[in-house]
C-alpha cells in the first residue's frame, strides 16, 4: 500500500478547501442577492371581477393567467446600474390566477422599476377564440390578440403547445401601458 508524501496531501488539503471555499461563495453570493431583492420587492394583487351569469361561466372555467415578464421598462434597462439590470432581466414567469368569479394572482416585482405583465387564457378549443374575445371587450378589455406557447411541465418532464388569448388588464388607473422594441404592448405597474 502506497502511501501520500507531505507534499501530496497539501496540496489535496489545498485544493479541497479552495473548492468548498468557492461554492460557499458562490452560494452566499446567490443568496445575499436574493435576499436584496426580495428586501426591495413588494406584492401586488392582480384581480378580474366578473357577474355571476352563467353566461359567463363556460369562460371562467378556462385557465386565466399572467406573464410577468420582467422589472422595468425596456428602454431603461440599459441606463441601469448591474444589480438593477439582474433584477430586471427577462423573466416570462407564468402566474395563474386562482377563483371564479374574482380572479386573482400575486406578481412581486422590484419596487423602484415597476414591472410588465400581461393577461391570457389559454384555449382547450380554438374555435372558441371568437366568443371568447366578444366576451373579453365586452368587459372592457383591449388588444385581444392569440398565439401559441410552449407550456413546459418541469416535474414531469413534458412540454406541449398550447393557445393563448392575450390581453391587456382593462383598470387603467392602475396600470399603464408600454410597447416593447418589438412591437408587442404590455400592462406596466409603475414603481413606488
Amino acid at each position: 500500500m502506497q502511501t501520500l508524501s507531505n507534499i501530496e496531501i497539501t496540496i489535496l488539503v489545498l485544493v479541497i478547501s479552495a473548492s468548498v471555499s468557492a461554492m460557499t461563495t458562490f452560494v452566499v453570493s446567490y443568496f445575499i442577492e436574493r435576499f436584496t431583492w426580495r428586501q426591495g420587492s413588494r406584492a401586488h394583487l392582480l384581480q378580474h371581477s366578473f357577474e355571476r351569469k352563467a353566461e359567463n361561466d363556460r369562460f371562467l372555467k378556462l385557465r386565466w393567467g399572467v406573464n410577468y415578464i420582467r422589472d422595468g421598462r425596456d428602454n431603461v434597462v440599459p441606463n441601469l446600474s448591474e444589480r438593477e439590470k439582474w433584477f430586471a432581466r427577462l423573466k416570462n414567469q407564468i402566474i395563474y390566477f386562482k377563483g371564479h368569479y374574482q380572479k386573482k394572482a400575486k406578481i412581486r416585482f422590484y419596487r423602484t422599476l415597476g414591472c410588465q405583465f400581461k393577461c391570457f387564457i389559454e384555449l382547450d378549443d380554438p374555435e372558441l377564440f371568437g366568443d371568447l374575445k366578444d366576451f373579453l371587450e365586452r368587459n372592457g378589455y383591449e388588444d385581444i390578440s392569440k398565439g401559441k406557447e410552449y407550456s413546459i411541465n418541469r416535474f414531469l418532464r413534458k412540454c406541449k403547445v398550447v393557445e393563448r388569448i392575450w390581453f391587456i388588464h382593462k383598470d387603467v388607473d392602475q396600470y399603464d401601458e408600454v410597447t416593447t422594441p418589438e412591437g408587442f404592448v404590455n400592462n406596466f405597474l409603475y414603481p413606488e
